[in-house]
């Protein structure tokens, strides 16, 4: 499994770019629904969508770790989280980052979020934190266009349930610091992941506002449980093994007097 923030860099030949530029030209005229010479509707979502894969080195499916690779043992103090609590965390997180935006990106934001279907954006008059922005909440919520962004939430957040199955139960149903903590490093991943997608997208030209334009997937990492917590099994394990190792100690012992003694009689 690759780390989600090392993405292969594509190699640009100076004549495909030219040819990227001139279709990102043309799908920036183009609105929600286009027809063709004989008035059927043209559906080449998908083709859009495979070619700015392509182009920013990207697969379909991008999986990424949902926690690292350490978790801490069971521990009985502490308050366990809901999902509730972790949607609340993303959604602090998500308005922190719309509130860290200046005046004119907030006013662009606006704007942004009446287009209901994936647009192809020109990078002159774009501000990329906002682009990125809108992707990493729309992922999240698992919302198609920035429209929906704006609407009401009508379910639990899709990638939060998401990433709640995919962690290990010894951290969804323990202390709250820990799974929270997980939760907003896991978050933030994702917001650099979608910022180095737009990233580059900028030497086409355009920037292709399409929060369905890769599936995000969790995986939890190898668990690794601390082993000398003082546990009673642990300390009934230590008391055998040191009984046992105090008796070979004494066996060895008397036979080693045996042997003196016979060696004694004999001289």
């Amino acid at each position: 499994m690759r780390p989600i923030l090392i993405i292969p860099v594509p190699k640009i030949r100076e004549e495909d770019l030219a040819e990227a530029r001139r279709l990102n030209q043309l799908d920036a005229k183009r609105g929600a629904v286009e027809l063709d010479a004989k008035g059927a509707v043209i559906d080449d979502l998908e083709d859009r969508r495979d070619r700015w894969r392509q182009w920013c080195g990207l697969s379909k499916t991008i999986c990424m770790r949902s926690v690292d690779q350490f978790v801490p043992g069971e521990r009985k103090m502490g308050t366990p989280a809901s999902l509730d609590t972790c949607e609340n965390l993303i959604q602090l997180l998500l308005r922190r980052r719309q509130l860290s935006l200046p005046d004119r990106a907030r006013n662009y934001r606006k704007r942004l979020l009446e287009i209901g279907y994936p647009a192809t954006l020109p990078t002159a008059k774009a501000y990329p934190q906002v682009i990125s922005g809108l992707m990493w909440e729309a992922c999240w919520r698992g919302m198609s266009s920035a429209l929906q962004v704006a609407s009401p939430p009508l379910h639990t957040q899709t990638l939060t349930v998401k990433w709640w199955t995919s962690t290990p139960e010894s951290l969804r149903f323990g202390p709250s610091e820990y799974l929270l903590r997980a939760l907003s490093k896991c978050a933030r991943n994702l917001d650099r992941f979608w910022q180095s997608v737009v990233g580059r997208m900028k030497p086409y030209g355009s920037y292709f506002l399409d929060p369905r334009l890769v599936s995000i997937e969790f995986r939890a990492g190898d668990k690794r449980v601390r082993r000398n917590l003082p546990t009673s099994d642990n300390f009934a394990l230590r008391k055998h093994r040191k009984s046992m190792s105090y008796a070979t100690t004494e066996a060895h012992t008397a036979l080693g007097s045996g042997q003196s003694d016979r060696i004694a009689s004999q001289k």
